[in-house]
């Protein structure tokens, strides 16, 4: 099928037998005939295509993904695609761990990036028996779910576990992993590993060494103020809390002036009483709803060189095929 128009009318034949109740077999094997010559904008159509949900299975995303990745897709599209995934796998969760897992652990820089979002986003629903992986897998699978510093509290978890791997190599692997998270995400490194169940071996040790020494090294110091900013760049300080503070109310003006017709015209004004709280008209004070929440940001991460920045992104994009290519060689 060279032509664009073709493929489409093949594409609404497939959903228009599938509609008629055709097999669910036969419907399979034609979608895979039609992928076998299409294109990554072709991919992209069937994948965006909400009416195709239904049909989707694991060896077809995964020849979709094949063809979808050659393309090097942005990681806004990783995230809508994985997004869009997730809302497949949710409903048979046990029918894509496998594919979940092999994305995770793929030697295609993209696809493993699909794969951690998915991840991510299937977290609770993916049940995988990381201890049946094979060495290789174990390997490969615990580097790529810690490569890019995210979502420590649902992966490292998971990535723990493998300390309890029978084999040395990926203990050694995983352990050295580890250690950007621990400097990244030091309590809740400290937390996950106290909470994670793991045997006594000599990597084990060496992490629960390294986080003591890593309290110790912290406690020390905040306590000393020559690392505070305010203490030894008092005048620099007050002017970036002043630009900040002077941004920010320039900010809320412009947005109350620019929707004050709309948003700000069902707003009630009312005065705020010292110590949070809402002042009423009978002078009296009630307190006022509060919501919160946390979110984890790695502490390194932000203060890297350019050149450490540059070597981030090549890691993340590196092939892991050349590297078995190599070792061939």
């Amino acid at each position: 099928m060279n032509d664009r128009n073709e493929m489409d009318e093949e594409l609404l034949k497939i959903l228009q037998q599938y509609r008629e109740g055709a097999a669910a077999e036969d419907i399979h094997k034609m979608i895979m005939e039609c992928l076998g010559t299409a294109d990554a904008e072709h991919v992209k159509q069937f994948m965006w295509n909400w009416a195709f949900f239904p049909i989707w299975d694991a060896e077809i995303m995964k020849q979709c993904l094949n063809i979808w990745t050659q393309n090097e897709p942005t990681m806004n599209a990783i995230r809508e695609l994985a997004s869009r995934m997730a809302s497949r796998i949710k409903v048979h969760p046990d029918k894509w761990t496998t594919m979940v897992v092999e994305l995770v652990a793929d030697n295609n820089p993209y696809k493993r990036m699909v794969g951690r979002q998915l991840w991510d986003e299937t977290y609770g629903c993916i049940n995988a028996d990381i201890s049946s992986m094979s060495e290789e897998t174990q390997c490969k699978f615990g580097v790529s779910l810690l490569q890019d510093l995210y979502n420590p509290e649902e992966r490292l978890p998971h990535a723990m576990q493998l300390l309890n791997s029978p084999y040395e190599s990926v203990r050694t692997t995983i352990s050295a992993c580890l250690l950007p998270y621990m400097f990244n995400y030091p309590g809740l490194f400290e937390s996950s590993f106290q909470h994670c169940k793991l045997s006594e071996n000599k990597e084990v040790k060496a992490i629960a060494n390294l986080i003591s020494e890593n309290d110790k090294k912290m406690e020390y110091l905040r306590k000393c103020v020559e690392f505070q900013s305010e203490y030894m760049y008092p005048v620099e300080y007050e002017i970036a809390n002043r630009m900040q503070r002077e941004n920010m109310e320039k900010q809320f003006k412009e947005t109350a002036m620019g929707e004050q017709h709309t948003f700000m015209a069902n707003i009630k004004h009312f005065t705020l009483a010292r110590g949070g709280g809402m002042r009423q008209k009978d002078g009296t004070c009630s307190n006022m709803e509060k919501v919160e929440c946390t979110v984890p940001i790695p502490i390194y991460a932000e203060a890297m060189t350019p050149y450490e920045r540059n070597q981030y992104s090549i890691d993340i994009l590196k092939d892991w095929s050349a590297n078995e290519n190599e070792s061939e060689c």
